[in-house]
C-alpha cells in the first residue's frame, strides 16, 4: 500500500510539473502536440489499413492456412479455374490440402419488399462455408445437395451486413422468398458478424449455390472445361505447408493437361491468400506509406 501511495503521488506530482511547464510556454505546447498528434495519428491510420488489408484480409475468417490458387502460363500467372477443372482438381484430394473451395463476384438484382435494388454477392461451391470454417448464425449454410444438380436448388445466405441493411435484422427472414434476377430463391441462412465473404476489401451481400450460374451469367460455363471464370482458394491439412500443396497440385496439373487438351501448358501456382487481389496489387503501397508514417512519427 505504502508503494502504490508513493507511486501515486510521483506521478501526480509529475503530471503538476509537466502541467506547469506547458502552461508557461503555451505556444511550444500547442505545437509540439499538435505534431505527436500528426504522427500517432498517421500511424494509427496506416497500420490500421494494413492489418485489414494484408494482416487480415478476410474479417471472420481463420486465414492462417488458407491458399489463394491460380492457373498459370508461359504469358500469365493469375488466371482463374473453370468447373470442371475445379471439380477434378477437388476430387483428386491433392496431399497436403484438406479442401478446395470455388466462388465467383458479381452484382444482383434483389427484390425483397418494394423496388428491387443493387447488390453484391458471390456464387459459391456448397462447402465454401465449411472450408472457410464459418458458422451462420441463423439457418444453415449449403450443403452438397444444393449443388448437386445444376439449376436445382435457388436457395441464398445473407451476410450480417446485407441482413441488417436489407431486412432491418428480421429474425423471421430464414425460409423468406426473394427475387435475385428475376427468379425466386429461399434464404436459409444469415452469415455471422464480421464475415464479409472473399472479395477481398468488399463488403457482400448474399451468397448463392455455383450451381444456379444461369441466373447470374448468360450461358451454361458449368459444363464448359475452357470457360474459365472461378476463384479457387485451399485449405491447407493440418501440419502441410505451401511448398507440399504445390508440389502435389504440380502433380495434378500435369494431369488434368494430359487427360484435357484444352489444359496443355497450363499450371497452378498457390499463395497466401493477403497476397490474392487488391491486396497483393496494394501491398507495396501499404509498406511505403507505413514506411513514411514510420518517419514522420520519428521526425516528431
Amino acid at each position: 500500500l505504502r508503494t502504490d501511495a508513493w507511486s501515486l503521488s510521483m506521478m501526480s506530482h509529475d503530471f503538476r510539473f509537466a502541467w506547469r511547464s506547458l502552461s508557461r510556454r503555451p505556444a511550444f505546447a500547442f505545437v509540439a502536440i499538435l505534431i505527436l498528434g500528426l504522427g500517432i495519428g498517421g500511424n494509427a491510420t496506416i497500420f490500421s489499413w494494413v492489418e485489414s488489408i494484408i494482416l487480415q484480409p478476410l474479417p471472420g475468417v481463420d486465414s492462417s492456412r488458407l491458399f489463394a490458387m491460380h492457373g498459370r502460363t508461359a504469358a500469365r500467372d493469375d488466371l482463374s479455374f473453370s468447373y470442371p477443372n475445379f471439380t477434378d482438381l477437388r476430387a483428386a484430394r491433392p496431399d497436403g490440402i484438406e479442401d478446395l473451395v470455388a466462388f465467383r463476384g458479381l452484382a444482383m438484382n434483389l427484390r425483397a419488399d418494394g423496388e428491387p435494388r443493387r447488390v453484391w454477392g458471390q456464387m459459391v461451391t456448397p462447402n465454401f462455408f465449411d472450408v472457410l470454417r464459418v458458422r451462420p448464425l441463423l439457418g444453415r449454410g449449403f450443403v452438397e445437395a444444393d449443388g448437386a444438380v445444376r439449376d436445382r436448388e435457388p436457395v441464398a445466405v445473407l451476410t450480417f451486413e446485407g441482413w441488417q441493411r436489407i431486412f432491418a435484422g428480421d429474425p423471421a427472414v430464414v425460409g423468406r422468398a426473394i427475387t435475385l434476377n428475376g427468379r425466386t430463391f429461399t434464404v436459409v441462412g444469415v452469415a455471422p458478424e464480421g464475415f464479409r465473404g472473399t472479395m477481398i476489401g468488399m463488403t457482400l451481400d448474399i451468397f448463392v449455390p455455383i450451381t444456379m450460374q444461369r441466373a447470374f451469367m448468360s450461358g451454361d460455363r458449368l459444363p464448359e472445361r475452357g470457360g474459365s471464370f472461378l476463384q479457387v482458394y485451399g485449405r491447407l491439412a493440418d501440419g502441410s505447408t505451401l511448398a507440399r500443396a504445390q508440389a502435389s497440385l504440380d502433380v495434378a496439373a500435369a494431369r488434368l493437361a494430359q487427360d484435357h487438351p484444352v489444359n496443355e501448358g497450363r499450371g497452378i501456382t498457390i499463395e497466401p491468400v493477403w497476397r490474392d487481389g487488391a491486396a497483393g496489387v496494394l501491398l507495396p503501397v501499404m509498406a511505403t506509406l507505413m514506411a513514411v508514417v514510420g518517419v514522420v512519427l520519428l521526425i516528431a
